[in-house]
């Protein structure tokens, strides 16, 4: 019996989920070539650190390192501005905020349509990282269920039925 090899993809990229909203989105197909000369895979132990310091690739390639730096700029602002808002926000605007940005983030990206996304954190992550209990993110996600903002078909799954109304309720 043939030992068949699954099939690579011809650059990392092609199998990337994330391809769109990645860096290399910005990236012709040499670019693309000349990053996946660099790319590696490696399986990491439990609390193994990985550390590169190979900036000279981004050196080399002015127009990657433009949209690096524009990356990081616009999510230190980003952070800057969950920051501020946080210490300002009620219960209801913090969770309206947080689903907006989440949608930003991992929402099916298309205008008009109703956001469908699966949250990669817990109800108690979501409150701890909005300094709220896990009781309140839930009465919140119940309001906002009740008001037809939203639809909760599962613990991690949310629509986002009316985005406008979230937006209003966020501040």
């Amino acid at each position: 019996m043939q030992d068949m090899q699954p099939s690579r993809p011809r650059n990392f990229c092609d199998s990337c989920a994330i391809r769109n909203r990645a860096i290399c989105a910005e990236l012709d197909e040499r670019e693309i070539d000349l990053l996946n000369t660099i790319g590696r895979r490696r399986t990491l132990a439990a609390g193994e650190q990985l550390m590169w310091e190979g900036d000279h690739f981004a050196r080399e390639h002015p127009r990657l390192e433009h949209k690096l730096l524009e990356r990081t700029l616009g999510e230190l602002d980003r952070t800057r501005r969950w920051m501020l808002l946080l210490g300002r926000m009620n219960a209801e605007q913090k969770v309206a905020s947080f689903l907006i940005e989440m949608a930003d983030r991992l929402g099916n990206g298309v205008a008009g349509a109703q956001t469908s996304l699966i949250l990669p954190v817990s109800r108690q992550q979501i409150a701890d990282v909005l300094g709220l209990t896990i009781e309140t993110v839930s009465r919140q996600l119940t309001r906002l269920r009740s008001a037809g903002a939203i639809e909760l078909p599962s613990r991690r799954e949310i629509i986002l039925r009316d985005r406008a109304d979230l937006e209003l309720r966020a501040g």
